[in-house]
């Protein structure tokens, strides 16, 4: 069944900035619990390089955090990490405990590469999202301090990922 579409779809721009705060704070909130996890995951690491990059992970989530609170500050808006359920559940904490259960440093180090691989994902496609309703919002270097996000997001996932590769071959 095809739907047609009408060509006035545009979201009202009072809509808009509510839904941006909306999913600008999930994404927030998911960042600032995975940054508070992040030291346990790199004591369960084994490989220097795997507690390196969780490390240069956190140095990275605390930039995206700053910026994302200029964001806020721009918008009038208070960021909001506690009483509020973020869009995806991480369940980090359950995640670690099961990762620490595996019998091999080599499968807990590669479990853990394969969570922040992961994370990164939805957080890549929430700067995405982010940035397309950000080009109607005022002021416009939010675009700009969204886009520092994505590019930063993006290259630690591929760092993440070409580390998995070395696991893997």
């Amino acid at each position: 069944m095809a739907v047609e579409l009408k060509k006035d779809l545009s979201v009202p721009d009072e809509q808009l900035k509510p839904m941006f705060i909306k999913l600008l704070n999930e994404v927030f909130k998911m960042k600032s619990e995975l940054l508070g996890y992040l030291p346990l995951m790199s004591d369960q690491a084994h490989v220097h390089a795997v507690k390196t990059a969780i490390l240069q992970c956190g140095i990275n989530i605390q930039a995206q955090l700053f910026r994302m609170n200029i964001i806020m500050a721009l918008l009038k808006a208070e960021a909001i990490t506690k009483n509020q359920t973020a869009a995806i559940d991480l369940n980090l904490q359950n995640y670690i405990k099961n990762s620490i259960g595996f019998d091999s440093p080599y499968k807990i180090d590669c479990s853990l590469i394969m969570h922040l691989i992961m994370v990164e994902s939805f957080e890549i496609t929430s700067f995405r999202l982010l940035s397309k309703m950000a080009v109607k919002l005022h002021p416009k270097h939010i675009s700009h301090l969204l886009k520092a996000n994505l590019l930063e997001a993006t290259s630690s996932k591929r760092d993440l990922a070409m580390l998995l590769d070395n696991y893997l071959a």
